[in-house]
């Protein structure tokens, strides 16, 4: 039998709310945190909305002064400080062989390397700033983390698209699972950029094509919406949390991921590869697929994607558990999107709410529109990527 893992701490930043508290009552109210985009002008651009972090200062969760941090890193250090501390360690942590670091992004350090190649351009490569090409790296996140929290034990960064963070997650449980560490931080995190912003507007709702927005399995759906943050996730072995005097409370009981080649946007039919990757999840946690009480999807608005999320999830569950899709809240943040999600079935665990995907619409799905009660015990996060990539976790009340 596997050995138990417990999520002992977390900590989130999105376009809801900075802190879990400030985002488990966005949720439970089904507040959107989608708007016109600030941060730069969106006129050239054929979308304009985006979930962006608004009032968060990174100065609030530094333990030391920082001479430059790029938005993926400052994200990281506030989030990962949030769930270390919930998890009830002091900082700095004494003696972190064993207490590792799994990152996921899609895009990393995005904003401070187009920085850094406007500089090149503009000065010549010989005066570009070392200082920013240091904090350029996709691993840049994760590296400052583990030495901000003294995180010495298993350390890895994931690219892998939209499940990056998911894959993060998978990878640290098995990492536990086989004895290469106690705990660790793991989880995802995506900043907006211009640049990113523009490479991605085939994937966006288009403002000339019909109302723009993030609207998981609704019939509108036209594209995503592009979302910003962080989640990230203190995963402990069951024996070292009970020896630190934890109760448990949930636990992640079932964990698999799947990568095929020529997915969704090879034309190639993924619907086998998502079943059998949450039924391999389901094995791996002892569970049969009737013992799932409410699915977390990755659906996000992109109707090809949304299409293959509901017929896995339609001949798998039904309309016999709920279905949400809480991106349409707080928008794609590629990168962070699972492990957002996981934050989403924690605060349903935790609060005993389901959040809510506006205007979804299916007869053979019972969608979740509005705030919902729920008094389950197990939450299945299924995740998808446009490249076929799945992944799927089953969070258990202890």
């Amino acid at each position: 039998m596997s050995v138990p893992i417990l999520i002992s701490g977390w900590g989130v930043i999105c376009a809801l709310g900075v802190g879990p508290e400030a985002v488990w009552t966005a949720l439970r109210q089904g507040k959107s945190g989608l708007r016109e985009i600030t941060g730069f002008d969106p006129e050239p651009y054929r979308s304009q909305l985006a979930g962006e972090v608004l009032d968060f200062a990174a100065t609030d969760w530094l333990l030391t002064p920082k001479t430059y941090l790029d938005p993926a890193t400052a994200f990281t250090l506030a989030a990962g400080r949030m769930a270390l501390e919930g998890a009830g360690f002091d900082l700095p942590l004494a003696g972190g062989e064993q207490f590792g670091i799994v990152l996921g992004t899609a895009y990393g350090c995005l904003p401070t390397m187009y920085e850094y190649w406007l500089r090149a351009q503009a000065r010549g490569i010989k005066f570009a700033s070392s200082l920013l090409f240091s904090h350029s790296l996709a691993n840049t996140p994760t590296s400052l983390a583990a030495i901000e929290y003294n995180l010495r034990g298993h350390h890895t960064t994931v690219t892998a698209g939209l499940v990056s963070s998911g894959q993060a997650v998978v990878n640290a449980v098995l990492a536990l699972r086989d004895g290469r560490a106690d705990a660790i931080l793991a989880g995802g995190v995506e900043v907006l950029s211009e640049p990113l912003f523009a490479g991605l507007q085939p994937y966006l709702s288009p403002l000339d094509d019909g109302p723009e927005g993030c609207r998981p399995f609704a019939p509108t759906a036209n594209g995503t919406v592009l979302g910003e943050g962080t989640a990230l996730l203190i995963l402990e072995r069951m024996d070292r949390a009970q020896h630190r005097g934890l109760s448990p409370a949930v636990e992640v009981r079932g964990v698999f991921q799947s990568s095929f080649p020529l997915g969704l946007d090879g034309h190639r039919d993924s619907l086998p590869e998502v079943k059998a990757t949450i039924q391999a999840a389901l094995a791996d946690a002892n569970l049969t697929v009737g013992e799932v009480e409410a699915v977390i999807a990755g659906a996000n608005g992109h109707p090809t994607l949304d299409a293959v999320l509901a017929a896995a999830l339609r001949e798998l569950v039904g309309d016999r558990v709920p279905v949400t899709a809480p991106k349409a809240l707080w928008g794609e943040a590629w990168g962070a999107g699972d492990a957002l999600n996981l934050i989403a079935a924690l605060c349903a665990l935790h609060t005993g709410w389901l959040p809510p995907t506006p205007d979804a619409n299916s007869e053979e799905l019972d969608l979740v529109t509005e705030p919902r009660p729920w008094s389950g015990r197990t939450v299945l996060v299924v995740g998808l990527d446009f490249s076929g990539a799945v992944i799927a976790v089953l969070l258990c009340a202890a």
